[in-house]
């Protein structure tokens, strides 16, 4: 969350529209690191399309 820059409920919001792929493993929740930066980078692009006064 603090990579993305966004709220926890912003974070699972991706994670159950499947744009964060996630694995359980036992008990754990695992997140795939590619997967994260990936959408860091595809926010950025977002962020300055849409938000434009930010920059």
């Amino acid at each position: 969350m603090n990579l993305l820059q966004i709220s926890k409920q912003s974070f699972y919001s991706l994670v159950n529209r499947e744009k964060i792929a996630r694995i359980k493993k036992g008990s754990a929740v695992l997140y795939f690191r590619e997967g994260i930066l990936e959408r860091a980078r595809e926010q950025e692009d977002l962020r300055k399309k849409y938000r434009p006064f930010d920059y």
